[in-house]
């Protein structure tokens, strides 16, 4: 008995030999390969859905930023493919609605010079929605709305309504956000 527990102590004072240390490492490589692999495909994974997340955001946002204009507008031209022009009463003007309203309002009545309003146009340039607003004063800026829009399109619709269709190229497939918005204010209060 003393003559085995002595083998298996110099067994391990030994230590490994070159081909089980060779093994070992063998087998290390092999699970951090894998490993490795695995873990870049699930980065890829995660890199595609946050570009598609990001992509249908970006047609999200230009879709209500649209509307919300389009909620206060009191005039929407024809628009083309491309371009939309709306034109809004200036909120910082201080010409106001009369209290109370002409019920009816004659025909010739017109509650807003038209130097009281702004002008908003929306169009794509590249991948970025550009908004331009023109103010009554003279000013104009323009912002981006959105870089992450591939197409927008706009549809008078026969009901009045607009159509608009942004569009994002995702993973190589078109992917669309479409939206159909309607003209909220009376036309017969904002001629």
């Amino acid at each position: 008995m003393q003559q085995l527990g002595h083998s298996a102590h110099r067994y391990l004072r030994r230590g490994f030999s070159v081909m089980e240390a060779l093994l070992s490492l063998g087998l290390i490589c092999l699970v951090l390969s894998i490993l490795g692999t695995l873990l870049m495909s699930y980065c890829r994974v995660i890199m595609r859905q946050g570009d598609h997340q990001k992509s249908l955001l970006g047609c999200q946002v230009t879709t209500e930023t649209i509307r919300r204009d389009l909620r206060s507008a009191i005039v929407v031209d024809t628009p083309t493919s491309d371009t939309l022009h709306i034109e809004q009463i200036d909120g910082l003007v201080t010409s106001r609605l009369p209290k109370p309203l002409p019920n009816p309002a004659p025909a010739s009545w017109r509650p807003h010079d038209p130097a009281d309003r702004l002008k908003i146009d929306y169009r794509l340039v590249g991948t970025s929605v550009l908004r331009k607003v023109r103010l009554s004063g003279g000013a104009t800026f323009e912002d981006s709305v959105s870089t992450e829009v591939d197409g927008l399109d706009f549809e008078l619709l026969s009901n009045g309504n607009l159509k608009v269709t942004a569009t994002a190229l995702i993973n190589g497939n078109l992917q669309s956000w479409q939206v159909e918005l309607g003209h909220h204010l009376p036309k017969v209060l904002y001629p």
